[in-house]
Parts: C-alpha cells; sequence; structure tokens
C-alpha cells in the first residue's frame, strides 16, 4: 500500500528513485513546518475528526457555569420532544445532582447531618437516604436566605429540570459515535453498547455494561440556557457469575444478556459513557448461546500509553557504563596479524587453538553413486 503511494509521487521517470526520494523530502518538511503554523491555518495534522464531538458550544461559555452543562458533544439527527414521566424526571434530577461537583460540598453536609441525628446509621442506610430525600432536602436548603446560597446556577439545578426533553438517536462525545439500540438495528455496525465505571475505578468487575436506548437533552429552567446529555440505558445485571462473568487470566468480561439490573438507574451521564461491543460466542448450547462477550472500543486519533512511575532520582540522560574495563594486549605475529583474541570472561584466546579446535569437530560426508546408495562417515 505504501509503495503505491510512493509510486504516485514520481514525477520523472527517468529518475525514479530521485522523485520518490524528492517527494518524500518536500513532505517531510512542509509536515514539520505546519506546527509552527498559527491556529487558525488550517492544515492535514489540524483536519476535523471523523467522531468529532462539536467542542465548547458558545452557550456552555458563560462566566460560573456548572460543570455538568459545559461538557462538548453533538447530537446525530433530528429532534423530538417528549414528556418524562415523573419517575424519569426524578432519577435524572437525583442523578444529575450527584455527579455535579459543585454540589458536593452539600452532599457532604447533608450526611453529616445524618450522621449527627443518627449516629449508629449505617453506609447502605446512608445511600437509601440519600437517594430518596436529598433532592428535596437540597431544594430547600439552597432557597433558604439564612443559608446565603447566592449562586443562581445553584437555584435554578435545585428547582430540577423540565418537564419536556429534546430525543435524540445518536450521539458524539468522548471520541465515540453512539447510536441507540433501534437506530443500530439492521445496521453493518452497532454502536449502542455503553460501559460505565463503577465506584472503584481500578476494578473491571465495578464496571456497568447496558444498551442505549435514549439519548435525552434535559434543560433546566430560567436563563442562561443550561443543558446536559443523558444517556437512557438498559443494563445487564452486574452480579458476579450471574450476569458477568470476568477471565482474570485472559483479561476477558461476559455478560448474560438475558439478565437485567433490577434497580431503577437508567440515566447516566453523557460525558461518562465509554463504548463497547458485544460479541456471541459461536454455540448453539444453552450454556454458552446467553453469553455474551465484551470488547471494548478505542477512540480514534488517542493512543493509550502505559502508566509508568519513573522514580525521582533516575535520570534519563545518565547511559550505563561500566567504571573499569580491562584490556587484554594484541600480539601480532610476523605477518602483522593478530594471534590472540579478547575473551569477554578475561584472559587470551589463541587463534591457532580456535582453527585447530574446529578441524577437529569437522565430519566428511562420503556417499557412493550406486545403486544402492551408502553413506558413511571418516
Amino acid at each position: 500500500m505504501y509503495n503505491g503511494i510512493l509510486k504516485k509521487n514520481i514525477k520523472n521517470k527517468a529518475k525514479v528513485e530521485g522523485s520518490i526520494a524528492n517527494a518524500y523530502l518536500v513532505e517531510e518538511a512542509s509536515s514539520f513546518c505546519a506546527y509552527y503554523f498559527e491556529s487558525h491555518v488550517s492544515t492535514r495534522h489540524r483536519r476535523v475528526p471523523r467522531n468529532d464531538d462539536g467542542g465548547v458550544v458558545e452557550d456552555k461559555e458563560i462566566e460560573g457555569n456548572l460543570s455538568i452543562f459545559k461538557y462538548p458533544g453533538r447530537p446525530i439527527g433530528q429532534s423530538k420532544k417528549r414528556l418524562l414521566k415523573k419517575d424519569e424526571r426524578n432519577a435524572a434530577h437525583l442523578y444529575i445532582l450527584l455527579n455535579c461537583e459543585e454540589v458536593s460540598p452539600f452532599i457532604k453536609l447533608y450526611i453529616e447531618e445524618l450522621r449527627r441525628i443518627s449516629p449508629n446509621i449505617t453506609d447502605g442506610e446512608v445511600d437509601i437516604t440519600l437517594e430518596n430525600n436529598f433532592s428535596t432536602w437540597f431544594r430547600a436548603y439552597v432557597h433558604e436566605p439564612t443559608n446565603t446560597v447566592n449562586n443562581p446556577l445553584i437555584q435554578d439545578l435545585a428547582k430540577g429540570p423540565l418537564n419536556t426533553v429534546n430525543v435524540y438517536t445518536g450521539y458524539y462525545v468522548n471520541g465515540y459515535k453512539f447510536h441507540t439500540e433501534g437506530r443500530s438495528a439492521n445496521r453493518m455496525t452497532v454502536n449502542c453498547g455503553v460501559c460505565i465505571k463503577g465506584t472503584n475505578y481500578s476494578d473491571q468487575s465495578s464496571d456497568y455494561y447496558g444498551k442505549l436506548i435514549e439519548v435525552l437533552e434535559v434543560e433546566y429552567p430560567a436563563l442562561p440556557m443550561k443543558r446536559t446529555v443523558l444517556f437512557h440505558c438498559e443494563w445487564f445485571d452486574p452480579t458476579p457469575n450471574v450476569g458477568v462473568k470476568i477471565h482474570l487470566m485472559y483479561n476477558i468480561v461476559d455478560v448474560n444478556q438475558r439478565k437485567r439490573f433490577h434497580k431503577y438507574e437508567p440515566f447516566v451521564l453523557a460525558s461518562q459513557a465509554q463504548q463497547v461491543y458485544y460479541i456471541p460466542y459461536p454455540s448453539l448450547r444453552r450454556a454458552r448461546s446467553d453469553w455474551q462477550s465484551v470488547i471494548k472500543i478505542k477512540v480514534r486519533a488517542v493512543i493509550e500509553l502505559p502508566n509508568v512511575v519513573v522514580p525521582a532520582t533516575a535520570s534519563i540522560t545518565d547511559a550505563f557504563q561500566e567504571d573499569t574495563v580491562t584490556l587484554q594486549p594484541l600480539v601480532l605475529n610476523e605477518e602483522g596479524l593478530p594471534e590472540t583474541l579478547n575473551d569477554p570472561a578475561g584472559g587470551e584466546v589463541f587463534i591457532s587453538e580456535l582453527v585447530e579446535e574446529e578441524e577437529e569437530d569437522e565430519e566428511t560426508y562420503h556417499y557412493s553413486t550406486s545403486d544402492n546408495d551408502e553413506y558413511y562417515l571418516d
């Protein structure tokens, strides 16, 4: 393939090698100079990537805007409007609050208040109370004048999202192109697989796997406009050996396509989503036909580098070199040729001894051309 590219650079067929070398030098020089052009100059290395998320949108560049509303992304296709159900609205609002950096101090304050009122409360009970009552407590706390919460964006966030949302069938984010399960149906490429990191980011068993059902653009009341995108997903059961199997030796994760996560947590932020693909096993047995292997998709134009920690005392510029090297004297014969070689283990090796050893090890093979071919060794 690369030879075909080089052949296209030939302009003078009388001097093929020179044409190829000249074209290669011109390409390398122009590519090197392109790195020093101003940012507004369009070059081959600055072209828009295939899965472009659109960058930062103007209405997200509001001074002091919340982090939950600033993540870049680009929808696919025409939008449709629909009304959120009550449980959908509550679940979406709670998930946005729990994943907003600016709300984290209020979450800690709420948990401290719970532990002060009930010193013996368990972590599980704290999580249940947080899911059921935090959004109501947060709205009352923010709008209480004595608490001096003067940020209008925090106050608008506490009111909850609007009931009407924009629905899309696809979304560009994090370098991925996501399609809903309905859009991926009857297509050669399936882009509806979603993976979300759990609480332990270093443990693969804490990941949640599912399929994208809807892309929802949620808007909060009052100006300036505050929008964020949620993925409505259907999750597989994350219970080990029931809905998920992890083969540590081969670094393979399997999910059971018939097992679903029963807890109602359908929404995640689009900024948190990673793309995966599910491959069925080539088996007709029931034990294998229900399981699919998870393949994580790599982001285009992104190279993953290993996390190598360089010690602070180590110097990259220092090269290894032995302090002392023993050199053996070189003995020359009458013809001016060396008679000895330096042995890596130390000492001297005579060339004449090496030649004699090689002659002793040589085996001469003889064979006869008669009808009965006979082979023998001297």
